[in-house]
């Protein structure tokens, strides 16, 4: 069961406790996950991003209840964009089914989901982009500090190497 890194945010939003473990279970080849909240002027969205990737994954709050089965779906989309073979999607999206929560501690990563979370919001309050064009936008956004390269080929490098050989 994959794991997200619920923000304080998050927890509250989502009515999760506020002491939760600090394990990860990385199922996947992307997971664990970070997930926040966005606010864009009175435009509500949950952000989530891969922890080793970085590759970031934004849908309208709308219905808390299936927010993470729509984050899913948006991620399939994403990959799909990402020309990442339907194979590797549908292994990937499937460990994600359920999840484990736990709090979101790594300082470094958090500032990534900020940064991103940044761009994302100037991007809805400036310009007219759908979700998916700012979840692309976002994938081709490279750290502004580390070495870890642009999300999209780091999730793709993540990705062919956890699923090219189960085919």
């Amino acid at each position: 069961m994959p794991t997200l890194l619920c923000t304080a945010k998050y927890r509250k939003a989502f009515g999760l406790p506020e002491r939760l473990s600090a394990a990860e279970v990385d199922e996947g080849a992307l997971g664990p996950w970070y997930a926040d909240t966005l606010n864009a002027g009175s435009l509500r969205f949950v952000h989530y991003m891969s922890a080793p990737s970085l590759l970031s994954v934004i849908v309208r709050l709308r219905e808390r209840a299936s927010a993470e089965q729509r984050f899913v779906r948006a991620l399939h989309d994403l990959l799909v964009d990402l020309s990442v073979p339907e194979a590797w999607i549908d292994r990937e999206t499937e460990s994600l089914l359920s999840f484990h929560y736990a709090r979101a501690r790594n300082l470094s990563d958090l500032g990534y989901l900020r940064d991103h979370a940044w761009v994302a919001r100037s991007r809805f309050l400036r310009d007219d982009f759908s979700e998916a064009e700012v979840n692309l936008d976002l994938s081709e956004n490279p750290p502004t500090a580390g070495h870890r390269g642009f999300p999209r080929n780091v999730a793709r490098e993540r990705l062919a190497a956890r699923w090219r050989w189960e085919e």
